[in-house]
């Protein structure tokens, strides 16, 4: 038995038939299913890498096995395993919105919210395909306040991809708090 190494990560093993039986290998019924094939592979694969200085760990094995007149040759790939960065997905960020399909229900819906509350976070309000959006710039919006904008409109959560569309295809009507226009 001998051991050549053709690159970083090849070996060619010559196994001769003398080696063959020693080993206890039939390479005819050899088979990856059977764990007692895969122990005496996997002591032939370590010390093909131990005797050419290839280091093991972390590394998956390919084997090709071909015949010749004296025996096998066994050519092995130690391939490298790239553990690579595992990336966690963030939770998207929400705000939420109300789009009011008529001037006069936008305008019933921010009358009656200006009458509920006086201190409501930071909104927007635009004009974005013949419909008026009202865009919460903090992520809650009060259970009280989102009843009463459900009435006029329909209140959803947006991602901010969808906020910056708005703004970038909506017209902005009234910057920083809509809502306290009808208070005075």
């Amino acid at each position: 038995m001998t051991f050549e190494k053709l690159g970083e990560d090849r070996i060619l093993i010559t196994l001769r038939q003398d080696d063959i039986q020693a080993l206890g290998l039939e390479l005819e019924k050899l088979s990856p299913q059977n764990p007692e094939h895969e122990k005496k592979l996997r002591k032939l694969l370590l010390l093909a890498c131990l005797d050419a200085g290839i280091d093991a760990r972390g590394r998956r094995f390919l084997l090709e096995a071909l015949p010749c007149k004296t025996g096998y040759f066994l050519l092995l790939y130690a391939q490298r395993v790239h553990s690579g960065r595992r990336y966690r997905v963030k939770k998207q960020k929400t705000l939420p919105m109300c789009v009011f399909l008529s001037y006069d229900d936008m305008l019933d819906g921010m009358a009656a919210l200006s009458k509920n509350f006086s201190c409501l976070p930071s909104h927007n309000l635009y004009a974005y395909q013949d419909r008026y959006v009202l865009i919460f710039s903090y992520p809650l919006l009060p259970k009280q306040a989102e009843s009463i904008l459900s009435e006029y409109g329909s209140v959803k959560e947006i991602s901010a991809l969808t906020l910056a569309h708005i703004r970038e295809h909506g017209k902005a009507l009234i910057q920083n708090n809509a809502a306290d226009i009808f208070l005075s």
